[in-house]
């Protein structure tokens, strides 16, 4: 069994909140010796022990870290949330925030919520009842979940330390760690307006969230301050799948008079473009350059691999956690500023080059 279907396995399980009492009547023990054996007493005999870690697995118990933190200064619990998707974001989440709640002496555990689209208010409220019973000190909200913002109110009620990675607007109910999205909007129109073109298209995310409307706010900068003007008809719009960026690519190559240059919000959308090109019997990058966002899985699966701006996702993990660790952000981060002590944006821009995008004629 691979390690991701072992994960999948675990985020399914049953979500009932287990008691230390229903541990203790399965193992035939006290509470106050199950207790021991969650605190690594050497008190307990190994049977005893190996029959109370039984009970445990089979119940999937999942103990309430926040209360022991409180009773005993035992470690705090961290939970990374998803949605099962985005599975090549979700490696690197777990990756990171792993190695990182290990330093810092947190514990980690992935809590699942969706499908995110559709989901309903009563999905919402089921999946943050759930996360309220599994005790956590702190939550980390991955990118692409951070515009849901009915589920972020609900988890911002919860009693515990909410932290958002991306978007832009503060907000005082909890913190935020984001990317200056917009600059590298304005980044990779500069880079096509360097190699020639000034018919530039842009596929953008139909749910119009807070970091894609920044590439696109970007975009518009770009094109302001090289002097070309801007164009509705060279706007597209698209739910972020491949299929989306595939018709929204068609649309705009259809044009009589078309973009030689498609930039899409997201790496996925991007990678939809190319696959339209491909489709309407266009060469890319010498008919058509296409560049997206994210450096993800999808830039380096199409032929050819995609020129992206690189999201800081393993960077935006660690100052997350640590936030979580400290109960703030420190005053210096290299890189990085602090609008407000709840929300440090990163504003270093990584531009990775590769072969979708020539010079234009």
């Amino acid at each position: 069994m691979n390690a991701f279907k072992q994960v999948e396995e675990y985020l399914v399980a049953k979500r009932r909140s287990v008691t230390i009492k229903e541990v203790a009547e399965l193992a035939g023990v006290s509470q106050m010796t199950v207790s021991r054996v969650l605190n690594r007493a050497e008190t307990v005999r190994q049977e005893t022990r190996t029959r109370v870690q039984s009970a445990i697995q089979e119940l999937n118990y999942r103990p309430n870290l926040m209360a022991r933190h409180l009773a005993g200064g035992r470690t705090r619990l961290t939970g990374l949330l998803h949605d099962g998707a985005h599975s090549s974001e979700l490696s690197e989440l777990i990756v990171c925030a792993l190695q990182s709640c290990r330093d810092s002496g947190q514990q980690l555990i992935l809590e699942q919520i969706g499908p995110v689209e559709p989901m309903s208010p009563d999905m919402i409220d089921e999946a943050v009842s759930a996360i309220a019973a599994a005790g956590l000190d702190g939550l980390i909200v991955p990118p692409h979940l951070a515009n849901q913002s009915r589920l972020i109110d609900r988890l911002s009620e919860l009693p515990l330390t909410l932290v958002v990675l991306g978007g832009t607007r503060a907000d005082e109910r909890f913190a935020r760690i984001s990317h200056h999205d917009r600059a590298g909007g304005f980044e990779l129109t500069s880079l096509l307006v360097r190699n020639g073109h000034k018919r530039i298209g842009f596929v953008a995310d139909q749910s119009e969230g807070e970091s894609e409307q920044d590439r696109l706010a970007g975009y518009r900068d770009a094109l302001m301050h090289h002097n070309i003007p801007f164009e509705d008809k060279l706007i597209a719009t698209a739910e972020v799948s491949l299929r989306g960026g595939v018709d929204a690519g068609r649309a705009l190559i259809g044009h009589s008079d078309r973009p030689t240059a498609i930039i899409g919000a997201t790496d996925k959308l991007a990678a939809g473009v190319v696959s339209a090109a491909h489709l309407e019997g266009l060469k890319v990058p010498f008919d058509l350059s296409v560049v997206g966002f994210g450096d993800t899985e999808a830039a380096g699966a199409v032929w050819p691999q995609l020129t992206t701006i690189r999201r800081p996702l393993s960077r935006m993990v660690e100052l997350a956690v640590d936030y979580l660790a400290k109960s703030g952000f420190p005053d210096d981060v290299d890189g990085a500023e602090l609008v407000t002590p709840q929300h440090l944006n990163i504003n270093t821009i990584d531009l990775i080059e590769r072969d979708s995008v020539a010079a234009s004629g």
